[in-house]
């Protein structure tokens, strides 16, 4: 924010991190700043016509550029009436902003057609793109940006935020951070949604699965109801984590000690190539389910869960 108010913005912002630390937040903050007639210090009034319209969803010198309703895709169509638009004059004489969320949904010929505005963007103008999947941008984007790269915190000032959206929780605030790896919007919704005791439940499968064979196909299953992205993205810390412990590498915690008295024994069974073999079918197969193109969510589960249960007949063996 300090850069907006010695106007030293960049024309191209590319707003990334990982999911629950708050792209879309801060994109939508930092527009409301930009365009209220008043501002206060790091933040949008509120109360201007300018922040009235802004909440209103109706402000004339702001675009939201995202998939069509039946699409996955930011199509070239849809990027050429945003630059119709980002070239319009400021009707109210301050920025024109354009927020592509999510820019990696751009498909090639709209990423295409978005370089030239960037090379040569109108003055007065601001475009915001949010993504967690930076890779997925082509380089020719990325080079034409700021990157502005948000990461998790577990500072005093987040644990309060936290604390003051979970009201009355029988988990602490530090407890979720730590869990949702300082991604505080994840935090919460742990709390809300009770994903703490389903994450809980998939750690179990992989010591129940060390213990004795399971059928993949109904490991998979009951794990595909949870949900494709979540069972990835903790099976990827839950074996990272393991990878630190089997080193003895110094790592800031990423369990609570319930989670940690599973972890431990896990990572002392298995050598570190084994547990290297499992986190790269698991990263590769959460790239596979969060890309553009649509995969058997069922298919990428059950690789994870043979993978997972052919290290453990390695080290048997």
């Amino acid at each position: 924010m300090s850069a907006a108010k010695q106007q030293r913005l960049a024309h191209g912002l590319l707003i990334t991190g990982p999911d629950g630390v708050g792209r879309q937040e801060f994109a939508h903050a930092l527009a409301a700043r930009l365009l209220c007639d008043s501002p206060a210090d790091d933040a949008a009034c509120g109360q201007c016509r300018s922040c009235v319209l802004f909440q209103a969803g109706n402000h004339p010198d702001l675009a939201r550029v995202e998939p069509e309703e039946d699409s996955e895709q930011i199509k070239v169509e849809t990027i050429r009436t945003f630059i119709d638009f980002i070239h319009l004059t400021s009707q109210y004489g301050r920025y024109k902003i354009a927020v592509i969320d999510p820019a990696d949904a751009m498909n090639r010929h709209a990423a295409n057609t978005l370089l030239k505005t960037l090379e040569e963007p109108p003055a007065g103008s601001l475009l915001m793109l949010v993504t967690h999947r930076l890779a997925l941008l082509p380089a020719t984007i990325r080079s034409r940006c700021q990157i502005v790269m948000l990461a998790g915190s577990r500072s005093p000032e987040t644990e309060r935020w936290v604390a003051e959206r979970l009201g009355q929780s029988r988990y602490s605030a530090s407890e979720l951070l730590s869990l949702a790896r300082g991604a505080p919007l994840n935090a919460v919704e742990m709390a809300e949604s009770g994903s703490r005791e389903t994450q809980a439940e998939v750690l179990r499968n992989l010591q129940e699965m060390r213990q004795r064979p399971f059928d993949p196909v109904a490991v998979a299953k009951r794990w595909s109801e949870i949900g494709v992205e979540p069972v990835l993205r903790w099976l990827l810390a839950f074996l990272g984590e393991m990878a630190c412990l089997k080193l003895r590498a110094p790592v800031e915690t990423t369990s609570e000690p319930a989670f940690r008295r599973i972890l431990q024994p896990l990572a002392d069974e298995l050598d570190l190539r084994q547990l290297m073999v499992c986190y790269e079918t698991a990263l590769r197969n959460y790239r596979g389910a969060t890309g553009l193109i649509s995969l058997n969510n069922q298919a990428l589960l059950e690789e994870v869960v043979i993978q997972w249960q052919e290290s453990g007949s390695e080290a048997r063996g």
